[in-house]
């Protein structure tokens, strides 16, 4: 309230001047400024739309980069560092959650954003109990409204960048596993194909390697190993320390290979002596598709010097 004897800038509460004490009659007074008036300084001219919206085509799209627009830093920047996690674990899921996050966004944001910005105004007026109504205003505004719109490009340019780094990555890791699928592969003197669908582990050796399948409710799994036949005191020992268990082992022949087979509940192995090392292979699955991808690995097999 300005005194309209010095031109002092009053608190709209005061009744006399805090400069020369002139009265400040209730004629001089401007009209009280509501709560709903600093929200809507502190969201700025999208204020009507914002209120009455009751879906967001912008927060649907961008999502949390919205949210990081609107000034909302915490919750735009920890879904952000979420959706890019669970993009670098596996770009499928993270693509899932993308979607789910901004549908929902799409519905809520503006009502979480009302929320927001009804407690943002209330912090800025306790913290700032000496200052008038109009100062208060000024601050809801700078306090609020949007982000400088080149830290906004920014921010998308870094976060589009990691998505297309980690989609580059997803396809080149995929197209490997494609090509190796039409190759034989081998383990010193082992060689194996490896089938169709089924997709690389991350971690490989000269010997070890593992492979898997996921389809539906259906999950297989291929390891293979080898070590020198000198670590071990005969092949059966092998089988029972790796298998964990004194199930009967029996022999069976596979395109005239002489190998050793035991089941332990889910788990299948096949272990063989070939020029002083022993190969194993483990299937881990009873599933019928499972079961019948084993035969077709282990017809699949030959060792170097053998037709």
């Amino acid at each position: 309230m300005i005194c309209p004897n010095c031109g002092k800038n009053n608190k709209d509460s005061y009744n006399f001047c805090n400069s020369c004490g002139e009265k400040l009659d209730i004629i001089y007074k401007p009209n009280i400024t509501s709560d709903e008036d600093y929200v809507k300084k502190y969201v700025g001219e999208k204020y009507d739309i914002i209120k009455q919206e009751r879906f967001s085509i912008l927060a649907f799209i961008f999502g949390p980069l919205h949210m990081i627009y609107r000034k909302m830093y915490l919750y735009g920047l920890s879904l952000l560092t979420i959706i890019v996690l669970l993009s670098y674990y596996n770009i499928e899921i993270g693509s899932y959650i993308t979607i789910i996050i901004n549908l929902y966004l799409g519905f809520k944001f503006n009502r979480i954003y009302m929320n927001h910005a009804n407690q943002k105004t209330e912090e800025i007026k306790i913290s700032n109990p000496d200052k008038t109504s109009q100062e208060l205003l000024d601050l809801c505004k700078r306090k609020g409204s949007t982000i400088n719109p080149i830290i906004l490009i920014m921010i998308i340019t870094t976060t589009l960048t990691i998505i297309l780094i980690y989609t580059i990555d997803y396809i080149r890791k995929n197209q490997i596993v494609e090509n190796n699928t039409n190759n034989y592969n081998e383990i010193v003197d082992m060689k194996y194909k490896v089938l169709d669908n089924y997709k690389k582990g991350q971690f490989k050796s000269t010997t070890y390697d593992f492979y898997s399948y996921h389809k539906d409710n259906t999950s297989c799994y291929i390891t293979i190993k080898t070590t020198p036949t000198t670590n071990y005191k005969s092949i059966d020992d092998y089988i029972i320390k790796y298998s964990k268990t004194n199930n009967e082992i029996t022999n069976i022949q596979i395109n005239n290979n002489n190998w050793k087979k035991t089941i332990n509940n889910k788990l299948t192995i096949y272990a063989i002596n070939y020029n002083n090392n022993y190969y194993l292979i483990k299937f881990d699955s009873n599933d019928k598709t499972c079961i019948n991808n084993e035969s077709i690995f282990m017809n699949n097999i030959t060792f170097k010097g053998t037709k």
